[in-house]
């Protein structure tokens, strides 16, 4: 049985396109539309050429889907208009079109990835089919829902109107806001805009502009503002995008990410069983990964577990899998996200040698890699499948030596990032406890925690200005990333490398090897690894 996720729209204001696909018990592919088109976010489009890749990955057409799963059942209705698009683009349409509510397609994609057989399960977004924040128990193969709250009582709206509010992109930029609260003191009363009640809170929707509720034919965009006057009287003034950032600005971010702690954790209060010893998350705030660390290092759980893909991409994956599992079929743990494209070292050198690009070929590249590191070059990996999700997770990284002093001003600079951003360390498991406080594993990058003194001296420059980690936690099977890092921790003593994203500021991260070449040509990397193929700058450090 081939089952096919699908998020996306037509023209209008849903972003995070993506296909996923899944045959049986196997999660074949999954990519976003955003990697294919060069579009961050690629908002108000359909995933053409997602869906392209992963039934090609898979061999097959349109016409041997047996199920099509998207994630709104606010679409019921829709199934003529989604067949027309099928066929349009496609040749065929599926046997079937099958709509699963938004937050359980969240819900879907942490729980039954997670391994646990029990588990309280929290899906916290902006909104889908008209609700915020829903609670589910999950029970073996079971999710059941316990209670939801509706838009715009919406701590994912509270988030995009303060990002807006700091000059940001709302959907895009809330980790900016993440990054810079740490810079500020949580000083500012939130409460006129958010406020933690007995039930679990109150968003205050007399600060939104009339723009967020456009429908047809005016769509709301998130270039008007969703935020109007009422929160200039009760905030600090704003920052337009083109201004330097001041001590108000680093304060709201800091007091609405605070705001948001306590709600989530007012929630935890409020559902939370003595029996409920697993957690599960997703939706678009999942993607706090600070949050997130504060609820690992708060004990209330043994063990919490995020989705590889919490924001709207992961509800293709989620939709695939609600029906996945109504088809009786059984779904395994995921403990890496390397799904989406890939290009064979043959395809490589075909491109390197068309273009006439000088490379070469060393009989152990991850011997080359941990040697160009330890000498404080940084090095562009780009290797095997793309990972899906927003996290570079070692396949289309950037990595650097995290104790060399200025390293994270260096990759900022590649980056084209603001200065006040941190990066990831990516950790040999089995390090994990001498490295981190209260370490759990985090394949996905899902947890910011705080580093030990040992974590701090080795990963300085892939911490953040509190001393805390977003890590990355590297497992024995996940081949040459794994042995670069052993390579890299017998050289210098140190069990961990800096990594982020192979991608500029505003861009999504690089696809193909023209992209990575361009990047590599474009800004001050040292050496850029594509398969088996090496190229590096003469004279650099």
């Amino acid at each position: 049985m081939y089952i096919l996720g699908i998020q996306g729209n037509f023209g209008r204001t849903e972003h995070d396109p993506d296909a996923v696909l899944i045959h049986d018990n196997e999660l074949i592919a999954a990519v976003e539309e955003e990697r294919m088109i060069r579009y961050k976010c690629a908002i108000g489009v359909m995933p053409d050429r997602a869906i392209g890749y992963v039934l090609k990955k898979a061999g097959i057409t349109m016409k041997d889907v047996d199920v099509l799963a998207f994630p709104r059942t606010s679409w019921i209705g829709h199934e003529e208009r989604l067949n027309s698009y099928c066929e349009y683009n496609f040749g065929s349409k599926p046997k079937k079109i099958e709509f699963i509510g938004h937050h359980l397609a969240h819900a879907a994609s942490t729980y039954y990835y997670s391994g646990f057989k029990k588990a309280l399960v929290m899906t916290i977004d902006m909104t889908g089919d008209g609700v915020s924040f829903s609670i589910f128990r999950g029970n073996n193969k079971e999710l059941n829902l316990l209670d939801e709250i509706s838009f715009p009582n919406s701590l994912g709206l509270f988030m995009a109107l303060i990002t807006q509010y700091l000059g940001f992109k709302c959907s895009e930029d809330e980790g900016k806001v993440m990054g810079l609260a740490t810079h500020g003191k949580p000083t500012i009363d939130m409460s006129p805009l958010l406020k933690v009640t007995e039930d679990g809170y109150k968003f205050n929707s007399d600060c939104l502009h009339k723009e967020v509720w456009n429908r047809y034919p005016e769509f709301t965009t998130r270039q008007l503002p969703w935020f109007n006057e009422y929160m200039e009287k009760v905030l600090p003034k704003r920052r337009l995008p083109t201004e330097k950032i001041n001590e108000n600005h680093k304060n709201i971010a800091a007091s609405a990410q605070q705001a948001v702690e306590s709600v989530v954790f007012k929630l935890i209060q409020k559902y939370k069983r003595d029996e409920d010893e697993y957690l599960c998350l997703a939706g678009g705030v999942a993607q706090n990964s600070v949050l997130n660390g504060k609820i690992v290092s708060s004990h209330l759980f043994k063990k919490v577990y995020v989705a590889a893909v919490v924001g709207d991409a992961g509800g293709a994956l989620g939709a695939a899998t609600c029906v996945q599992i109504k088809s009786g079929f059984e779904v395994g743990s995921m403990n890496n996200a390397y799904l989406g494209t890939n290009y064979s070292s043959s395809e490589i050198r075909e491109y390197l040698e068309k273009n006439r690009i000088k490379y070469k070929q060393y009989s152990d590249i991850s011997e080359k890699v941990a040697s160009d590191l330890s000498e404080g070059k940084i090095v562009a990996l780009f290797q095997g499948r793309m990972e899906f999700g927003p996290r570079a997770l070692g396949n289309r990284s950037l990595l650097a030596n995290p104790k060399v002093k200025n390293m994270k001003y260096k990759v900022n600079i590649i980056k084209n990032r603001e200065q006040f951003r941190p990066f990831a360390p990516s950790i040999l498991h089995e390090h994990g406890s001498e490295l981190i406080k209260d370490y759990q594993d985090s394949p996905f990058m899902s947890f910011t925690l705080k580093t030990t003194d040992l974590g701090y001296e080795m990963l300085r420059e892939a911490t953040h200005i509190d001393k805390t980690a977003r890590l990355q936690s590297v497992y024995p099977d996940q081949g040459r990333y794994r042995e670069i890092i052993e390579k890299f921790y017998k050289k210098t003593g140190i069990p961990g490398v800096l990594n982020t994203s192979l991608n500029v500021g505003g861009q999504p991260i690089v696809e193909s090897p023209s992209q990575a070449v361009a990047l590599f040509y474009s800004t001050n990397v040292d050496t850029l690894v594509l398969e088996d193929c090496i190229l590096e700058k003469e004279n650099t450090i």
